[in-house]
């Protein structure tokens, strides 16, 4: 148990940092202010002008107001920036959703929630991927660390349906390159606290895409058929095809035309092979994985199916992944366990004074911010290179640390065929 003066001079210390990192960030600080203030009136003209404004759009059709508890609710929203306007920085990208909903509440302490976030049916395109989400629901917490509600993250994001298609992993978009990076490191260097199921199967030679793949098991309806192209496909290779009487899995969309994220058709042609052509497939199913990492945060999976399709003679390649359950959670630190609970007034005075230097992180790094749930990821590179690969990337920098620490265990043909797979273009 932490004694008042023990809690008053790690305040203190908290603080000293805090106005250090504020100074030292300071032009950052006042830059991040002008941009969003700049950015939050082109966006509101727009609206109320029906215009473009620096490339900036923004369209709903319908907006509307609950007196109990006190709601805005927009309806057909749609928000677009052209990357040819640069004012300020401007990246191309389109934001869609049916319904968007802000609902304020009163906070409790049994319940420290201000607001919750609900946005239905969101559809966000650039030139590098396209991201669909089924339903997405934030509640907002109000000194959650203090309440015992987080370990500090601000709010809690539920995803429903979550489905990412990268076009090609060469122009793999910074967000997503953090977090497979963030992902890898956990996997490779995190401490695994629990993994019920572990499996990898690697098949070579495969000379058409009706070949056996990986076996993945699937929540829903299943029927007995011969006609696989009715199956879901990974990166263009079906989930459970093979021959006939193979279980397939079978899944119907509302809308034809937002269906190519991570559901590919297996008679496009650009995803069959040639005939007479060599395929390599590696696939991989985990199955209640759990990890914790550096960052005092864990990773839980209930399931992971990925796969990986190669083509040797065409250099064609694709990676799909499907994942369901996760969570991407923040856990509190050792010496935060090992201190004894804190009072809540002196956690709220510690929170305020530190709420600046929290709004300059999220705006570095947004997620940090955020405890996630997903019910059901997936993720499809259309066009994948091994050389892309941030496992093999990490991996080879892992090997090469521990040969150095041992005075070399590998010989020089190893390190050779290794510059070789991941030499660029």
């Amino acid at each position: 148990m932490l004694t008042l003066a023990q809690t008053l001079r790690s305040i203190h210390q908290d603080i000293r940092r805090n106005v250090v990192d504020f100074w030292d960030n300071l032009p950052q600080y006042l830059w991040m202010w002008f941009e969003l203030t700049v950015c939050s009136a082109l966006i509101l003209l727009s609206y109320l002008l029906s215009v473009s404004l620096a490339g900036r759009k923004l369209h709903i059709g319908r907006v509307r107001f609950r007196l109990y508890p006190f709601a805005i609710c927009f309806y057909d929203l749609r928000y677009s920036q052209d990357a040819s306007r640069k004012f300020p920085t401007n990246v191309e990208l389109t934001i869609e959703s049916t319904n968007v909903e802000l609902t304020f509440h009163i906070p409790r302490p049994s319940y420290p929630c201000w607001g919750t976030f609900l946005a239905e049916n969101v559809y966000h395109r650039t030139p590098e991927c396209s991201v669909s989400v089924i339903r997405c629901h934030t509640t907002l917490w109000i000194y959650p660390y203090a309440f015992r509600f987080t370990a500090g993250p601000y709010a809690d994001t539920k995803l429903d349906d979550f489905r990412l298609q990268v076009f090609s992993s060469k122009r793999t978009p910074g967000w997503v390159n953090r977090l497979r990076t963030n992902l890898v490191a956990t996997i490779l260097k995190g401490d695994t606290i629990r993994c019920d199921e572990f499996r990898i199967a690697i098949q070579g030679g495969l000379n058409s895409p009706g070949e056996r793949g990986v076996e993945v098991e699937q929540d829903g309806d299943y029927e007995t058929t011969d006609a696989p192209e009715e199956s879901v496909t990974l990166g263009g290779g079906q989930i459970g095809d093979g021959t006939g009487g193979e279980a397939v899995y079978k899944e119907t969309y509302a809308d034809s035309s937002r269906t190519p994220i991570s559901s590919l058709n297996a008679s496009d042609p650009t995803m069959q092979n040639s005939s007479g052509t060599s395929e390599f497939r590696t696939s991989t199913t985990a199955r209640g994985y759990h990890v914790h990492n550096w960052q005092n945060r864990i990773y839980t999976f209930g399931s992971i199916d990925a796969q990986l399709r190669k083509n040797w003679e065409e250099e064609k390649g694709s990676y799909a992944m499907v994942v369901r359950d996760v969570r991407w959670t923040k856990v509190h630190s050792l010496y935060q366990r090992a201190g004894g609970p804190i009072s809540a007034f002196p956690q709220i005075i510690w929170s305020t004074l530190q709420f600046p230097m929290s709004l300059f992180n999220a705006y570095r790094d947004p997620i940090s911010m955020l405890n996630i749930h997903m019910t059901r990821l997936d993720v499809t590179f259309s066009e994948y290179r091994i050389q892309d690969a941030e496992l093999l990337r990490q991996g080879a920098k892992m090997i090469g640390e521990f040969e150095w620490l041992n005075g070399g265990v590998m010989g020089r043909v190893g390190w050779d065929m290794l510059a070789w797979i991941i030499k660029p273009d």
